[in-house]
């Protein structure tokens, strides 16, 4: 049986989450448990230089207060649960490194909402808030790999704590992204029901490898394989070579594949991974250029984090883990590369163009806790240029404060919108509701959501507005020139 799990939702938050300096990354991984049940980890990593440290006797200390609830599709609550991390303790204000915390519950296979709140216990900021969907297989009958867990490290133990499972303790590795100082990619994963599939004690493979999510390439200089004896459950761990993998995005896959070499199951996660020695980043000559005069740390990573909406799938990988790179002559690498790339004959004139339009959205755009191209107006001023037509909403009595914005030209087709509102009233941070631009979030209840302000009866199956008085969001949008 061949069974895909997905999980590229599952690290959407591998991206950085901001309160003002605070930088968390959260996966979740599931695991067959105990009665018909599925067991799901949950991961936090704090990085510890952006948290709030607080002197007490041995030293400073961080604590962030994590609250988790999870809702099934009713919107029944099934779990909930509120308790502090606190960091390592540490002789320096300024902390260094991450700390982990780890949390695991079991449920009903289903589909469920997870709703996440981190606030600093240090810091007055407004708590941060995030939701992302959970998909809970059934582990029970079929053959099945669970998650694919990336782990840090891990060493042999008896010991009852959630770090451990089928005798190993294992640190998870809490992204997907791998840097240029990553030399392997280690990881964990279950397959159940082995004996029921091909025979108690009967030979089998799990076979692991990377395949290249662009051109589907599978990659056999990065794969590797385990014989196996069936059993009704096995944790193994594997391990790949990052060395000559050149930059890009990638699939970790492992199959179970039985005597006829036929694949019964198949899982796999999506990975990152940026090698400087494979790509042009550190073979230009960037040692007089325009970039090399910039060595502060803050300057570089916010200049390389500006250009995310504008670069490659590639790329972003590199931009959203910049602060984990202290190397600072690669960062002006990639800064020069990235734009003699774009424009050989022009590179600074080109540059300076952007930084105009980077200045031009963040005095437009910029938001209370985010930059203006981190915010959802200033990514798609900056991908798509400005707007052909942009119509504001800031005053119909039913409606959250709106804007439709018209492009009669994009790269990939003509006359596309996006519908961004301001669903907190009081901030400038609109967010991206829907767009019928490719590639980008569609949502075609959004006229319920901007007049849901006031109007709290719609039900899951309606998709057009109720006759409001002021209300020209779906006039407007349809008849735009």
């Amino acid at each position: 049986m061949k069974y895909l799990i997905t999980l590229l939702f599952v690290i959407v938050m591998a991206s950085t989450t901001y309160a003002k300096n605070l930088r968390v990354y959260a996966m979740h991984t599931t695991f067959k448990g105990e009665n018909n049940t599925t067991l799901i980890e949950h991961y936090l990593a704090f990085d510890a230089y952006t948290a709030q440290a607080k002197k007490i006797a041995k030293g400073y200390q961080a604590s962030i207060q994590v609250g988790i609830l999870i809702s099934d599709e009713k919107g029944n609550e099934v779990y909930a649960n509120k308790y502090n991390v606190l960091s390592p303790i540490q002789q320096k204000e300024r902390l260094q490194g991450e700390f982990i915390d780890i949390q695991r519950f079991t449920l009903p296979s289903g589909k469920y909402t997870l709703a996440l709140e981190l606030k600093d216990n240090n810091d007055t900021i407004k708590p941060i808030e995030n939701t992302q969907q959970l998909i809970l297989p059934s582990y029970t009958d079929s053959l099945l790999f669970s998650s694919i867990e990336l782990i840090e490290s891990f060493e042999v133990s008896t010991e009852q704590k959630a770090s451990v499972k089928n005798g190993f303790d294992i640190i998870p590795y809490v992204s997907n992204y791998y840097g240029n100082e990553a030399t392997q990619i280690n990881f964990y994963v279950e397959l159940y029901n082995a004996a029921k599939y091909f025979g108690t004690d009967q030979g089998y493979l799990i076979k692991y490898y990377l395949k290249n999510t662009d051109t589907k390439e599978t990659l056999n200089n990065f794969a590797n394989f385990s014989r196996n004896k069936a059993s009704e459950r096995i944790g193994f761990i594997g391990a790949l070579s990052l060395t000559n993998l050149p930059t890009g995005n990638y699939l970790l896959c492992t199959d179970a594949v039985d005597k006829t070499n036929t694949v019964r199951s198949h899982n796999e996660i999506f990975i990152q991974h940026y090698a400087a020695n494979s790509s042009t980043y550190n073979t230009a000559d960037s040692t007089n250029n325009f970039f090399a005069q910039i060595n502060n740390t803050d300057t570089l990573n916010d200049l390389v984090r500006s250009m995310k909406p504008i670069a490659t799938a590639g790329q972003k990988g590199y931009i959203d883990n910049i602060g984990k790179d202290v190397n600072t002559k690669l960062k002006q690498q990639f800064l020069y590369n990235f734009w003699l790339e774009r424009s050989p004959n022009n590179t600074y004139e080109a540059y300076t163009k952007y930084s105009k339009e980077v200045a031009y959205v963040q005095s437009i755009y910029r938001a209370q806790l985010r930059k203006g191209y981190q915010t959802d107006r200033g990514r798609v001023y900056l991908q798509y240029g400005k707007p052909s037509q942009l119509t504001k909403f800031d005053r119909e009595p039913n409606s959250y404060p709106y804007e439709i914005w018209q492009y009669y030209t994009t790269d990939k087709r003509n006359n596309r919108r996006f519908i961004f509102y301001l669903p907190d009233l009081a901030t400038n941070d609109y967010v991206l509701l829907h767009s019928d631009a490719y590639g980008e979030i569609r949502n075609d209840r959004w006229q319920l959501v901007i007049t849901n302000r006031n109007n709290k009866t719609n039900g899951i199956d309606q998709t057009t507005t109720p006759n409001m008085q002021g209300d020209h969001s779906t006039e407007m949008f349809e008849n735009q020139k």
